[in-house]
């Protein structure tokens, strides 16, 4: 812009110095061209001013150019800003989100870490409370002696006497002991009537139902959870406890309400 302005007012004075000059002798007219200019004919003045107004025209055509060229080097230089911002915007955002994935990461590591806690906090407590029950059950049936038959009197006595250490462990102890009641009380079936009406153990029930929400309803296992669901006791101690309800030696009412008992465990 400010070349546009100097070199106009370069013309300007070029054209107003040259004007002072002496008019050539052979047009004979004034003493320097500004006369000639004033008295000269219209179209003359016409063409004097033309080339005045072209001369400004080309230099601002010049000027234009020169200023378009500017601008359109300073907007390169403002894309290639804004290009090198949007790059470290970009590269910024990959960060947050890889900081983004590592927190949600951590996050379901710790809600993983505190279900499986929570897991083992109630299969560790089912397995007490199974390792209680048993140790705390009792059980002497008597039989009716039959003085026809000479059959003798008998006793059919279970009590465990494992001491309870570690659960699983005490477990694993027990399913012997359970195993050979089993035995015995079939064969005691099988030979003597009862004299009189037993229950089957409410403790045996609960051991049931713990041992069937210890199996189905743990929510998400850790390794040590899995060990213990694992345990081969955890599958045979209800089979062995089904077995010895199944056995006629209990009230037929007490088993019907061991069975409702359980299911509405």
């Amino acid at each position: 812009m400010k070349f546009g302005v100097w070199g106009t007012f370069s013309v300007a004075v070029v054209f107003a110095f040259l004007m002072f000059g002496p008019v050539p002798n052979w047009l004979g007219v004034g003493p320097n061209k500004w006369g000639y200019l004033w008295n000269a004919p219209p179209n003359e003045v016409g063409d004097t001013l033309a080339g005045i107004a072209g001369t400004l025209a080309f230099l601002w055509i010049i000027v234009t150019v020169m200023l378009q060229s500017k601008e359109l080097s300073e907007q390169r230089k403002e894309l290639k800003l804004t290009r090198k911002e949007f790059e470290r915007m970009a590269v910024a955002q990959e960060a947050q989100k890889k900081v983004a994935d590592e927190q949600v990461a951590i996050f379901q590591l710790e809600n993983r870490k505190k279900a499986e806690m929570e897991a083992d906090a109630l299969v560790f407590q089912l397995l007490r409370e199974v390792s209680q029950l048993i140790q705390e059950t009792e059980i002497s049936i008597h039989s009716r002696q039959r003085y026809e038959g000479h059959v003798p009197s008998a006793t059919l006595y279970f009590a465990s006497r494992k001491e309870l250490t570690s659960d699983d462990n005490y477990l694993r102890s027990v399913l012997i002991e359970l195993s050979e009641f089993f035995e015995k009380a079939t064969s005691f079936s099988g030979k003597y009537s009862t004299s009189e009406e037993v229950e089957f153990p409410e403790a045996f029930v609960g051991v049931l139902a713990r041992i069937e929400q210890l199996r189905s309803s743990v929510g998400p296992k850790s390794a040590s959870t899995e060990r213990v669901l694992k345990m081969s006791c955890v599958y045979k101690i209800p089979a062995i406890l089904k077995g010895l309800e199944a056995l006629p030696l209990w009230s037929k009412s007490n088993a019907a309400e061991s069975q409702k008992t359980r299911t509405a465990i």
